[in-house]
């Protein structure tokens, strides 16, 4: 009776910290996404141009990528949770700035802050979903992970943009409470009992970085990550900037949150949708959606530069799913490949996904100077060469 019930009590420790992770990973993109429904609301407060704030995308998403680089394998070494309580300390500090900036700059340096403290969270929780995991059911929570992510990242925009009739910094008030929540469910959880992760020094890190990066698939790995926000991730930044022309805010959140909702539906079917197919067809799935939302938005646009927006939120539900298959299959690869370094792999990947998402503004600038079409034009290009890449990866897979 005593055995069973502290089963039980272990089963009670294990559900607290994945509905903690979970939750805490939703926070991520919910707020760096937030500010693509307030572009005109920001940028009427600070006296500045709506492409101007978009500056905080680069600010947050510079240091959030390289810190992720280190950070998965510090906590294969540190520990999981306190590399994420430690994080999200920077995290809650840079949202406090925002709330109170008084200037573009101080909204930045707010941005920049949050960036390194959730540089340190990221990878590490999709590390602490795969410490507790059979090989069987990585694939699933991914996918799962992958529909909170999508999901959040149309509901960001989508509460920001109702919250901005109100106020916009309403909406990072709201995430400085909820973040804090997130710290409290994440201090009570207990981590998994028993060494989960390899325990190595901080002198082998080095090596470990060496030892993955002599694998070809760990490079297609890291190289198709870097696309998939060069594509998918610089239509939903571009789309969101255009928006910001011709409709309100609030119009523009729900827009963008026809996104998460596919996404989420995406996600929540993947490990079915992996058990009954494929991995392999479920990723060709999410490049023919990125393919198809790709046309239907280059199509929503007339030879004028006149949107329509139903074309839009057309394009905008097709990219959905294409966000809800195409980053949890590279994450799922990244997970199985090398057990022992699922926090260095997860902090490689993220990585170069999220320097691909700091670059989008600079890389996609100068096509939108000459119009919206031009760059889903660029887009579509850069799209032909991340399925060379998948390609490329799903043969390695099968080596």
């Amino acid at each position: 009776m005593a055995a069973g019930s502290k089963e039980m009590d272990g089963d009670r420790s294990y559900i607290l910290l994945n509905l903690s992770t979970y939750f805490i990973f939703a926070i991520g993109p919910i707020v760096g996404n937030a500010v693509l429904a307030q572009l005109s609301p920001i940028a009427i407060d600070f006296a500045v141009d709506p492409t101007s704030v978009l500056s905080a995308i680069p600010a947050f998403m510079i240091p959030f990528a390289i810190i992720q680089l280190f950070s998965g394998a510090i906590s294969d070494v540190r520990g999981r949770i306190p590399v994420i309580l430690a994080g999200l300390s920077t995290y809650l500090v840079g949202n406090t700035i925002i709330v109170f900036s008084a200037t573009l700059i101080q909204f930045i340096f707010g941005n920049f802050l949050g960036g390194v403290g959730f540089g340190f969270v990221n990878p590490v929780l999709i590390a602490v979903l795969t410490d507790t995991a059979k090989r069987s059911e990585v694939s699933k929570r991914m996918g799962l992970l992958g529909a909170v992510a999508t999901g959040s990242v149309g509901l960001g925009p989508g509460i920001a943009g109702q919250l901005a009739l109100i106020g916009w910094r309403t909406f990072y008030v709201l995430f400085v409470f909820l973040t804090l929540f997130g710290m409290a469910a994440m201090c009570m959880a207990n981590k998994p009992q028993g060494d989960i992760s390899v325990r190595t020094s901080v002198r082998e890190l080095a090596a470990i970085f060496a030892e993955e990066l002599r694998k070809p698939i760990v490079i297609l790995l890291m190289l198709s990550s870097f696309l998939i926000s060069e594509t998918y991730g610089a239509l939903f930044i571009w789309t969101s900037r255009s928006l910001a022309d011709f409709v309100e805010p609030s119009v523009s959140g729900i827009i963008l949150l026809s996104l998460g909702v596919s996404g989420v539906i995406a996600g929540l079917s993947l490990g079915q949708l992996v058990e009954r197919f494929s991995q392999k067809t479920v990723l060709y799935s999410g490049l023919l959606a990125l393919v198809l939302s790709n046309l239907v938005l280059i199509f929503s646009v007339d030879s004028s530069g006149s949107a329509n927006p139903t074309m839009i939120g057309a394009g905008i539900l097709i990219l959905g799913w294409a966000g809800g298959t195409l980053s949890p299959n590279i994450n799922t690869y990244s997970q199985t490949i090398s057990p022992g370094h699922r926090g260095a792999l997860a902090g490689m990947v993220t990585f170069a996904l999220f320097t691909g998402r700091a670059l989008v503004p600079a890389l996609f600038g100068g096509f939108f100077e000459t119009g919206i079409r031009q760059v889903y034009l660029a887009i579509l290009v850069a799209t032909g060469i991340l399925i060379v890449l998948v390609l490329l990866l799903v043969r390695s897979v099968k080596k």
